[in-house]
């Protein structure tokens, strides 16, 4: 049988580059996404939203949601571990 798949939303262009990694939260609410122009997007999967937007010092390659569905951790092409915490208003970046 052929992969069949059906399109559920369509994220609005965030990034100035194809995106070359994304991260399901642990509750299935929100998806990273993250690309080689530096940018990570944080979304709400139940609006489509952009929750925010964060430009990194190198390109974004890898992104892990850690226990519990308000932490990230990026991987970024020059080797830099980036950890993200946020909420639904605020983001705390620290690597």
């Amino acid at each position: 049988m052929p992969l069949q798949y059906r399109s559920t939303l369509t994220l609005p262009r965030e990034h100035g580059d194809a995106i070359d990694c994304l991260a399901l939260s642990p509750d299935g609410l929100y998806i990273a996404s993250g690309s080689t122009d530096k940018r990570l997007a944080i979304w709400s999967l139940s609006s489509g939203q952009a929750l925010h937007r964060l430009v990194t010092h190198s390109a974004v390659l890898s992104l892990l949601w850690a226990i519990g569905a308000s932490r990230i951790i990026c991987g970024t092409a020059d080797g830099t571990l980036i950890t993200i915490t946020f909420d639904e208003t605020n983001v705390n970046i620290s690597g």
